[in-house]
């Protein structure tokens, strides 16, 4: 094709692109993947490049404040401070903040409270009280206006005046799109001398109470015995003393704690002089039933005695495992990690089934010791706008916590990269629990499962250094099968060291599919059909797909079934089931992209983004893959080029790719 008409084809996809691009396209950042000069006039699509910004739609520009933004105080006492979004439209989803005292010798920090009930949370406040990070994600706030997203607490030290400063990373709208954010004013305070501290004194005119007795309280203060006016709460109800200190307070039954109290409690605000402390005063309730044995005393008189036919009895456990949802699932996306000693090695975090992106995750990944190998880093993936990632001193565990992420929309994505170093030859299991998981819109999904992972630590210089440097797809097939399928357990034996890094279930669903790496050469394949929706096989199905992390050979592979059963429960010989080794998708450079180099899979994700095989993905690879010729491809090389998932490989895949 001559390179006036590539050229027409490359502007009439960046016209597809930038039409996509104002369609909703873009990252969490607020920016889309390819670029244009705003300047350009109307028509020059030649303009479209990689260096200059289409930016999409953001939430819009606001300030965020803290409120007052002066204030004064005693030593010992205490000041509030509203963190205030000015003029949110669309709510505000998340935040990423810091708060700090200029002069922790005046004013120390204690308490960050947030508001919105975010589902993603951390308020991480210095030791010495000088600063506070704040983030949040999955917030419900007011969709309009002033905006309160949480409340800092700020104890006076010592006399002076000192600055609250406040700046703010990201913040973003309910939707999950990013605010430009334009002023970010402080505050000031001033601590004045030490106010006198007096105790109060609570007492009640009972010891014993039962629901709907009124009790009379008093309140005195502790250093002159004097009765002052003062609040009493019981429970969420709230009394107020008249200038006698006294009132009186009819119990009720919301007023009772588990143990059956009733507690009163007395505080008094403070002056500029006095600080009042508080005081209170428990009752036991219905404590003169103990010695009744008409109804305490059991005996046999007909009186039923509980079983445990119908009542869940407690366990010794003191925890309740919550049953897996049916949402996304989230795992290491190698079955069958391994990592040399002294090497370090990075996994994929990923969600599976997942339907409209991962916007925000909160999550613990843990080995089960530091023995064998220990976690080094950790790193959010899609852009997080909001992210944290504290690795304990140990390396057994880290936690991660990201929010205004922008990733794939649909399918299996890839949430985070986990490294891991190690230590000494053996195993390590590696496990995950997910507290909250978010997509793009600020929904919440209910994860299914987490499931924990084999990591296999090997010598340096095991193996192949030839089989290292590439990758290999192990196929394994049932055939003739006219009872049908109810379940399978494969081994796989590998005569080099080689890691398995992706799975792909064929003839069940992915969750009916179990594989565990039991060493760096072994790896058990089990597959059912639970459901009973495989019927007969009459000649050859794919079970299973194993994606190895080294270059392998039809004779480095061999298999050994260890049970094959059909729909009737029969035992079937296990020569039914095959392998075969498949080498990279593409051994020769691809068809009609006027590329030297056959194309990669940068990332490991199935799809190969770098088109031209130049080692880099760019705009000139989407170009590229606009000129491929479909018909001379296999399908599962359509499928590693179906950018957009529909099946098929077009001009659509192009511009799909122009957003990776």
């Amino acid at each position: 094709m001559a390179d006036t008409q590539r050229g027409r084809f490359a502007a009439a996809l960046a016209v597809l692109v930038v039409i996509s691009g104002f369609a909703g396209v873009a990252g969490a950042d607020g920016a889309a993947a390819l670029t244009a000069d705003a300047r350009s006039p109307p028509g020059d699509v030649g303009a479209a490049s990689a260096d200059r910004p289409i930016q999409a739609a953001a939430a819009g520009s606001t300030s965020v404040q803290l409120s007052p933004t002066t204030a004064s105080i005693n030593e010992s006492r205490s000041q509030t401070f509203d963190l205030v979004v000015s003029d949110a439209d669309g709510g505000v989803g998340a935040i990423n903040a810091e708060i700090s005292v200029d002069d922790a010798d005046i004013a120390s920090i204690r308490d960050m409270k947030l508001e919105g009930d975010p589902g993603v949370e951390t308020v991480d406040i210095e030791s010495d009280g000088s600063e506070v990070f704040v983030r949040a994600a999955l917030m419900d706030t007011a969709d309009t206006g002033e905006v309160t997203v949480g409340t800092l607490t700020v104890e006076g030290v010592g006399a002076g005046s000192t600055d609250l400063d406040l700046s703010v990373e990201s913040l973003g709208d309910e939707d999950g799109d990013p605010y430009t954010v334009g002023g970010t004013p402080g505050s000031s305070l001033t601590v004045q001398g030490t106010a006198d501290n007096v105790d109060l004194d609570i007492t009640a005119d009972a010891s014993t109470v039962d629901v709907g007795d009124e009790v009379e309280y008093e309140v005195r203060r502790g250093d002159t015995d004097a009765l002052v006016s003062a609040r009493v709460s019981l429970g969420d109800e709230r009394y107020e003393t008249g200038l006698d200190g006294a009132v009186a307070v009819e119990i009720t039954e919301g007023m009772a704690s588990d143990a059956d109290t009733v507690t009163a409690v007395a505080s008094k605000a403070s002056t500029d002089e006095v600080t009042f402390r508080n005081d209170s005063v428990t009752l036991n309730l219905g404590a003169d039933d103990a010695g009744d044995s008409e109804t305490e005393a059991p005996d046999d008189s007909g009186t039923e005695t509980p079983d445990d036919s119908g009542t869940e009895a407690p366990d010794d456990s003191g925890t309740v495992t919550p049953e897996p949802g049916d949402g996304p699932r989230v795992a290491l996306d190698a079955a069958s990690p391994a990592v040399d000693v002294g090497g370090q090695r990075t996994f994929d975090v990923v969600a599976t089934d997942v339907d409209n992106g991962v916007g925000a995750i909160e999550a613990r990944i843990a080995l089960d010791s530091a023995a064998n190998a220990q976690i080094t880093g950790a790193e959010l993936a899609g852009g997080a706008g909001v992210s944290q990632v504290d690795v304990s001193d140990d390396g057994t565990e880290v936690v991660i916590r990201g929010a205004l992420m922008d990733t794939d929309d649909a399918g299996t994505v890839r949430v985070a990269t986990l490294t891991v170093e190690g230590v000494a030859t053996g195993e390590s299991t590696l496990s995950m629990s997910v507290d909250s998981l978010g997509d793009e819109q600020g929904n919440t999904y209910d994860v299914s499962r987490t499931p924990s992972r084999t990591l296999t630590v090997g010598s340096a210089g095991d193996g192949d250094d030839d089989a290292a440097s590439g990758s290999a797809t192990v196929v394994l097939s049932v055939s003739d099968l006219p009872r049908g399928f109810e379940r399978a357990s494969v081994t796989v034996r590998t005569d080099v060291d080689a890691s398995v890094t992706d799975t792909q279930a064929a003839l069940v669903s992915e969750n009916q599919l179990r594989v565990v790496s039991d060493s760096p050469r072994t790896t058990t394949v089990q597959a059912v059909d639970l459901a009973g929706n495989v019927g007969s096989i009459d000649g050859q199905q794919p079970i299973a797909r194993l994606t190895y992390d080294a270059r392998l050979d039809a004779d480095d592979v061999d298999i050994e079934v260890t049970e094959l059963v059909d729909d009737e429960g029969n035992d079937v010989p296990g020569d039914r089931i095959a392998v075969a080794v498949v080498g990279s998708l593409f051994s020769e450079p691809l068809p009609g992209a006027d590329a030297a180099d056959p194309p990669a899979d940068p990332d490991g994700d199935g799809l190969y983004e770098d088109v031209n095989g130049d080692g880099n993905v760019t705009f000139d690879d989407a170009i590229a893959l606009s000129f491929v010729q479909p018909t001379e491809l296999s399908t599962d090389q359509v499928a590693a080029l179906d950018f957009d998932g529909d099946g098929d490989l077009d001009i659509d895949d192009a511009v799909a790719l122009a957003f990776e």
